[in-house]
């Protein structure tokens, strides 16, 4: 499979393989429509890097990530914000919801979002173990690098041994503990590119 930038036609399908397939995570929460703008976002703003893969021309795995995260959130607030806003005002009133909410915006002051992450990727049931994820994640490895990243984090809920080992098999590496939502510890893994 061909792994290319995405096309805003494809937020609201990888909108949906984020919501099938990292459903543990805080952002599935805020719904299909919050996950839509946001990947549609992430496929204009030069902030973000969103590739796809492809098969039969639907996106069967996506990589989402940026060398200044704390710059693509910023700008995704200032053109979408009103919108964003919009489509997550019912979701937040449920209080599990605006917790999170909260939490993470005191994460994002308090730890920085400045490093290059990878944000999120997922790949279909059927591309499992193909080494598509791999792919994803090394070709965003390289364009980070060509804009000058020196090391790549990702943040991993310490009880998802799935995803741990996914990116361990990548030779990210713990940098340390942290905790983002309460109750709930992470893990920011690191390498260098």
């Amino acid at each position: 499979m061909n792994i290319e930038p995405a096309l805003p036609a494809d937020a609201p399908a990888i909108a949906g393989l984020h919501a099938s397939h990292i459903n543990e995570g805080f952002l599935s929460t805020l719904g299909p429509g919050f996950l839509t703008l946001l990947y549609r976002a992430m496929a204009k703003l030069p902030e973000a890097i969103l590739l796809v893969a492809r098969a039969d021309g639907r996106p069967a795995g996506f990589v989402a990530g940026s060398a200044a995260p704390g710059d693509f959130y910023r700008a995704f607030r200032r053109q979408h914000g009103f919108e964003a806003t919009l489509r997550i005002l019912a979701r937040a009133l449920r209080p599990r919801v605006a917790k999170g909410l909260l939490e993470t915006l005191r994460y994002m002051r308090r730890e920085g979002t400045s490093g290059p992450e990878l944000l999120a990727i997922a790949v279909t049931p059927s591309t499992r173990r193909s080494g598509l994820g791999s792919g994803l994640a090394a070709n965003l490895e390289e364009r980070l690098k060509a804009q000058g990243a020196v090391t790549l984090g990702v943040v991993v809920g310490s009880g998802n041994a799935a995803a741990r080992a996914f990116y361990e098999s990548l030779g990210f590496a713990v940098d340390r503990e942290l905790k983002v939502h309460a109750g709930v510890m992470s893990i920011r893994y690191e390498k260098p590119l």
